[in-house]
């Protein structure tokens, strides 16, 4: 196959892309070519490589070339976004590009690009981690930090740092393109490089050191700290894709929020270095046993086999090792159109000796008549009436026989085949825990969702202290990612009290007997939408808020509680129409620039933009060029963000259809149409204005009039006023100035 790869001049020096070549096109005459457009501003002339005789082209991170491809009639292309460019991409960006095949190296991306029909697969790299020598010192910490942007800056590490005993850092100061980088100061031993020439100097300094510090808020791949988990060092990163993809927080590695860094716990830095060494090593596994099929995706399904590339089948071993059979349960109840994949799934594991157990809740549709289609695979199956979901958990747990039982309803599925084997193979020997988990994909109406599943002893101890969010609560496991000893179900089992939340209260209550959950850092399951959490999500809150409160501060479950209700709130907006206004249309980044600084200009015109107040609300918003106003308009108002306590978003989307239908920002369709109407923009607002409606000065509309109020009233009758309505402003520092 003759193969034209399109790739980033700056690939030239970095050689990220290497890997693409030499692992997945081996075999095939490929010719490389470099785009500099985003040097000179002058976009990849395509037309030359046509008549060439390509087989496929493939595209790495530039839209356009891809494109222009696309245009040419029956053209074989292979688009492959990275995150830190395609993260402002729109659904337009997007359907552009529907004749080609794109590579997901980003779940993020990945998620999104399937929701739009688009023809996506989703495959993450991980280099060989036995090259790279184990770092085996934690003495001391001795941190290594690539400074390459300035949104993180040595000011970001010194405050996760806070003091925390670093004997030496080393500054690698080898800014992006274009990027300007600041001065460094440093108590203790600090030594500094630039750009290495010779890729062994580079690793011989990595070698001294023992906690690396990423570069970027967002990667494409982010080689630097994947090699660095090789290493077996405490990967330091921001709490963003990719690389939250690949570092769970408290497990392999610690993330930090952008925009707001606050002092890290490095106590634990030999179990976290070892930790991401053993996720390299997984992923490395996990990587290769995918090959081929990213392989055959890459090439297309039609395209000869590459030599060595076949996999052949080997043979399965018919019973597990010792102490470590498991159970798949799967409880159903009307699931004809779902129970066949479930079951498809259960069999596809290549771990040995699975036992299937089903718990039907007499079905009444054709659920019955399939499950005696493969009563051959099924150990044991019961169908008869119970009162729940959790009722008939217990019995299929009273059924098993095996070490460790896993429950699989119908219409969820395994992640992979090898998800079974990943999970129990990262058990240490001789070791039996009470719970195994792992992560899990959410597939809901938006795509496929990682959930990532957090330490549990941290979650746990969050969960007692009473530092607990919204944050904290995805990062439960469910149960379809959770193995559990089939001893601890016999004993008591899930309690039925509880018609929606047992499996958590299950995880709560053992723990505080002190059961012992290990963390496989598997991608087990595929959790769909549709249980009684997804549908009863009022219910589920509720439980929730009563669960937590049984386990740690009530106060803390009621704020949990109302960040929650808040959510119901959001989901309710769905994917933002005005998301259409971010279009690009894949144009030069000079015409983007344009397009950027008139949407600027007319948020900035309504005067309903205070920048001070949105840095205040939103830190990161100080951390990019052009500050707030251009981080509101780049990122804040497609993440529902306010530009000022005068302008609710959330409000006003929900309580103005036409607004919300709109592809306008929500800003600027208030100052069009809305403000002329005297459109309500904060639930307070009519409150406010009945009290101070005949004093407020004289103004374009009534919510100018409110502003001009705010600014020319004293704080303490401001406030008096506000206390009336039941509006607390805390204290109204703010008030009237941007």
């Amino acid at each position: 196959m003759k193969i034209a790869f399109i790739d980033h001049s700056y690939h030239q020096k970095t050689r990220s892309t290497d890997f693409f070549v030499r692992e997945l096109l081996a075999g095939h005459e490929v010719d490389r070519f470099w785009d500099n457009s985003w040097e000179t501003r002058r976009p990849f002339d395509v037309g030359p490589l046509m008549g060439r005789g390509y087989d496929l082209f493939i595209v790495w991170q530039l839209p356009d070339a891809a494109q222009r491809l696309l245009k040419h009639a029956g053209t074989n292309v292979l688009f492959v976004p990275m995150w830190d460019g395609a993260d402002t991409y729109t659904d337009a960006d997007w359907r552009s590009l529907a004749g080609a095949r794109i590579l997901s190296f980003c779940h993020t991306l990945h998620r999104t690009v399937t929701h739009l029909g688009l023809n996506s697969l989703y495959a993450q790299y991980w280099p060989d981690p036995a090259p790279f020598t184990p770092v085996e010192d934690f003495s001391s910490l001795r941190g290594f930090f690539w400074q390459r942007l300035p949104e993180i800056g040595w000011k970001e590490i010194g405050r996760l740092v806070d003091g925390r005993g670093f004997e030496r850092f080393h500054i690698h100061k080898a800014a992006d393109p274009g990027e300007m980088i600041e001065g460094v100061a440093f108590e203790g031993t600090l030594t500094q490089s630039d750009w290495f020439e010779n890729p062994a100097e580079l690793q011989a300094v990595l070698a001294r050191h023992n906690v690396y510090f990423a570069p970027r808020a967002r990667e494409g791949i982010g080689f630097s700290f994947i090699e660095a988990m090789c290493r077996g060092m405490v990967v330091v990163a921001v709490d963003q894709p990719t690389m939250n993809e690949y570092i769970t927080d408290g497990v392999d590695g610690l993330l930090w929020t952008l925009g707001d860094p606050k002092p890290l716990d490095f106590s634990n830095a030999p179990r976290l270095g070892r930790e991401a060494r053993q996720a390299a090593i997984a992923g490395r596994k996990r990587w290769l046993a995918q090959q081929a099929a990213v392989q055959r995706f890459v090439l297309g399904e039609a395209a000869a086999p590459v030599a060595g590339a076949a996999v052949s089948e080997i043979a399965r071993p018919l019973e597990a090792p010792a102490g470590r059979k498991v159970s798949v349960a799967v409880v159903t109840f009307n699931a004809e159109a779902t129970i066949e994949a479930t079951l498809a799934s259960i069999r596809a594991q290549t771990w040995p000796g699975v036992e299937i157990v089903v718990v039907d809740g007499a079905s009444t549709d054709g659920t019955r008549a399939i499950l005696e289609r493969h009563r051959a695979e099924i150990a044991t199956l019961v169908s008869e009436p119970d009162d729940g979901p959790y009722f008939a958990m217990n019995k299929a747990a009273r059924l098993a026989t095996g070490d460790y039982v896993i429950f699989i309803n119908a219409g969820d599925l395994f992640a992979s085949e090898t998800a079974l084997a990943d999970a129990m193979e990262s058990i240490p020997d001789g070791e039996m825990p009470d719970f195994v988990i792992g992560h899990h994909l959410y597939r809901g109406e938006q795509g496929d969702i990682l959930r990532r599943a957090a330490d549990f002893d941290l979650t746990f101890a969050r969960l007692k202290e009473g530092t607990i969010d919204t944050r904290w609560l995805a990062g439960v496991p469910c149960h379809q990612a959770t193995l559990t000893r089939r001893a601890l179900l016999a004993d008591e089992g899930y309690d039925t009290r509880w018609r929606i939340v047992a499996d958590h209260a299950l995880l709560y209550r053992e723990r505080e007997k002190g059961a012992r959950v290990h963390h496989s850092g598997a991608l087990i399951a595929i959790y769909s939408a549709g249980g009684l959490s997804w549908t009863r999500r009022s219910e589920t809150y509720e439980e929730w808020k009563t669960l937590l409160a049984e386990h740690g501060p009530a106060e803390a479950a009621e704020r949990l509680h109302a960040e929650m209700r808040g959510y119901l709130e959001r989901e309710a907006l769905g994917r933002p129409s005005f998301q259409g206004v971010r279009s690009r249309n894949f144009v030069t980044k000079w015409q983007r620039s344009l397009r950027m600084r008139r949407d600027m200009i007319l948020v900035q015109r309504t005067g309903l933009f205070f920048p001070n107040w949105y840095a205040e609300q939103n830190p990161e918003a100080k951390t990019i060029r052009g500050g707030p106003l251009r981080h509101y308009v780049r990122h804040g108002v497609f993440e529902y963000r306010d530009p000022s306590p005068f302008f609710d978003t959330r409000y006003y989307l929900l309580t103005h259809a036409d607004a919300r239908k709109s592809d306008m920002l929500p800003l600027l369709f208030y100052a069009r149409h809305g403000a002329a109407r005297g459109d309500a923009t904060t639930p307070w607002f009519g409150a406010l204005w009945t009290e101070i409606g005949s004093t407020a000065p004289p103004g374009p509309t009534p919510l100018a009039r409110m502003i001009a109020w705010f600014a020319k009233t004293s704080a303490e009758v401001m406030l008096a006023t506000c206390r009336q309505v039941g509006l607390d402003l805390g204290n109204a520092e703010w008030m009237g100035r941007g």
